[in-house]
């Protein structure tokens, strides 16, 4: 018997391990960034000469974390009783199943082109800029309005919104299939109906969605053969990354609550610009490591700001604090 084919690679399993977690803190948290960690960890991987560093790679390995996780996040929603709308669920799912099949199988024949992992660095850009649009958007519509319709989801009896339905999680299933990142036309979604989305309701609704065709996408790529149930698929590898990233998910869905969602959403932004950087510069050795230096000091000024700001809003608050007592004391 091959013993080498069943001992553990342990820096590809911490290498998973570590991507599960962040990728499904981010999920529970936000409802994206899954895909673009996993994306920006396996390019990261192969720059420490652990993964093979193609979109293909990262692709597995997100499918296989997607199944199990969609399945824990949508059972501990449905045990908390959160609502879900079926009826929305079913109205997207042809689309983004069918886009999901379409982009699988639009990898097979790019996965080896180098242009194919820069275009993935230009759209992870892109989705750095929808971010901030989306940021901006929010600050500029947030109402003080008293009287403010309860939110639900989009009317679902309206073409328009079908429409709006069919081209999103079209193109959604599509880029989840080719790159493994659904999120941006679904973020687009999301801006276009924010006065009329709430939010947990979004939250539940997207978690079934995903839990399905996260399932489609797999039985494909075990159909294409890219899966295989043999010892050297690195199955123990994968156990690791699916125990982190149960973890991740649980503290995901512990702080979801209590997280600031604009901190998060910063280190989000932060994640794409860092992972557009590496991406684009695919195959120019010299301009990458230029890259990686500026990611690091990316990082490292990012945290540094994040650290001031939570020191200096620490500050104002025992001050004002303090300022409470010496009136009441009076």
């Amino acid at each position: 018997m091959n013993t080498n084919a069943t001992a553990i690679n342990l820096p590809l399993a911490t290498s998973l391990a570590i991507t599960g977690f962040l990728g499904e803190f981010s999920y529970a948290l936000t409802t994206f960034g899954t895909a673009i960690i996993f994306q920006i960890a396996w390019q990261i991987s192969f720059l420490l000469h652990i993964g093979s560093g193609n979109i293909s790679g990262a692709l597995i390995n997100l499918s296989i974390n997607e199944v199990i996780m969609a399945t824990a996040q949508t059972s501990y929603l449905m045990y908390k009783r959160t609502l879900i709308s079926w009826k929305f669920v079913f109205n997207a799912l042809l689309w983004i199943c069918s886009g999901v099949v379409l982009g699988v199988w639009s990898l097979k024949r790019l996965d080896h082109n180098i242009w194919l992992k820069r275009s993935l660095g230009f759209f992870l850009f892109f989705v750095a800029m929808l971010r901030l649009l989306i940021q901006k958007c929010k600050s500029t519509n947030t109402s003080d309005d008293p009287d403010e319709l309860p939110k639900d989801l989009p009317n679902l009896s309206l073409l328009s919104t079908q429409l709006a339905i069919a081209s999103s999680f079209f193109s959604s299933g599509f880029l989840g299939g080719l790159y493994g990142v659904a999120g941006p036309p679904q973020m687009i979604f999301v801006l276009y109906y924010s006065h009329s989305l709430n939010r947990d309701l979004w939250r539940a609704t997207n978690a079934s969605m995903r839990f399905i065709y996260s399932i489609v996408r797999l039985i494909y790529l075990i159909h294409l053969g890219d899966i295989t149930f043999t010892t050297q698929s690195h199955w123990m590898e994968f156990g690791c990354m699916i125990v982190a990233g149960i973890v991740g998910l649980s503290f995901g869905n512990v702080l979801s609550k209590y997280v600031n969602d604009s901190m998060f959403q910063n280190l989000i932004l932060l994640f794409l610009i860092c992972g557009s950087l590496l991406m684009s510069t695919s195959g120019w050795n010299e301009i990458q490591h230029v890259a990686i230096l500026i990611i690091v000091g990316i990082i490292g000024i990012g945290i540094v700001i994040q650290c001031i700001k939570w020191k200096c809003k620490r500050y104002r608050k025992e001050k004002e604090e303090d300022e409470l007592t010496d009136v009441l004391l009076e």
